[in-house]
């Protein structure tokens, strides 16, 4: 007879897998794909920066030597991607609420949040392979971090970056929050091994992967950007009201209002790394600003579980006090 645990753990995966399996199919019916495809991508026959994220790529090339079309070996996984980082959100989120059904239940609204990144109609609708991963690296990474778990957490480190430039980010991010926690002398050690692993990694791939690769470690979008604020706001100003602002609009809800949300119930907050980790997109946004396409919000999708978590712990802890409260 089956347990009641592992009834919870059956329906939680199973529901977990079919939203996963919903969120896939519906990435490979709503991409753009003209200037890369699927073969490119295994064959690593596109440009810089791009094709430097080559870990997802390996692995689907991988899974396609034993007879898989491309687009299936995508699809399953962009599947495993995403169960791995709802997963891995849920763990996470558990360090602070520490209520194990709650996080799982809650650990879903993971799926509620990406699609405005991921997709929805956006105005730059671009599919990569490594977006969903770069999600589940974050969660991965945050967790162990959190823990001080440092063996797994460079061991992923490492693997994050083969991802994508990410872990550039989490670095900084903890830099944040130990920044009072942790000895100086061996915070600056953690920020030496971690510069260290980042161009170890990236010299790697540049030199055995890339070599001969058109274009550039980065696209300089600086024009770009500013171009894009310069005409939403002449925009706003010249009678083209309804276009413009929603423009406007679908950028500054890029985390699906969560910033907005988060900002006035941060006091709720009592843990000071889930508090000082949002600070990190401070220094995200700035290089966005010059090597992203800021309204490309694919980009924000790995942040996500750094502003979800701390809005899901606040409303956990209103519900506590407003129970406390009858």
């Amino acid at each position: 007879m089956i347990s009641k645990i592992k009834k919870e753990d059956i329906y939680y995966y199973l529901m977990l897998a079919m939203g996963c399996a919903l969120f896939s199919g519906y990435r490979f019916t709503n991409i753009m794909l003209d200037w890369i495809g699927f073969e490119k991508i295994l064959n690593f026959d596109y440009h810089r920066p791009f094709v430097g994220r080559v870990l997802i790529p390996s692995i689907a090339k991988l899974i396609n030597s034993f007879g898989l079309s491309p687009e299936l070996t995508f699809n399953l996984l962009e599947v495993i991607g995403c169960i791995l980082a709802v997963v891995f959100f849920k763990k996470y989120l558990n360090l602070f609420i520490q209520n194990e059904r709650t996080s799982r239940l809650l650990s879903y609204s993971l799926l509620l949040v990406l699609p405005y990144q991921l997709l929805l109609p956006r105005l730059i609708n671009t599919w990569y392979c490594y977006d969903i991963y770069s999600v589940f690296f974050v969660s991965a990474l945050l967790y162990y971090l959190v823990q001080e778990k440092f063996l797994w957490f460079y061991l992923l480190y490492i693997l994050a970056v083969f991802n994508r430039e990410t872990p550039a980010f989490i670095s900084i991010l903890m830099a944040i929050t130990f920044f009072n926690k942790m000895p100086l002398k061996k915070l600056a050690l953690h920020g030496l091994l971690q510069v260290s692993i980042f161009f170890a990694v990236r010299g790697i791939i540049e030199h055995l992967i890339l070599k001969g690769t058109p274009g550039g470690v980065y696209e300089d979008n600086l024009a770009h950007n500013i171009g894009f604020f310069k005409q939403t706001f002449n925009g706003i100003f010249n009678g083209r009201l309804n276009k413009s602002l929603f423009d406007l609009l679908y950028l500054l809800t890029t985390f699906w209002v969560l910033p907005y949300f988060v900002i006035p119930f941060r006091k709720h907050i009592k843990n000071e790394f889930l508090s000082k980790s949002m600070l990190v997109f401070i220094p995200y946004g700035v290089i966005v600003f010059f090597i992203g396409m800021m309204p490309e919000i694919r980009f924000y999708s790995e942040m996500t579980p750094i502003f979800l978590a701390p809005a899901l712990v606040i409303i956990v802890d209103l519900i506590r006090e407003s129970k406390k409260e009858v």
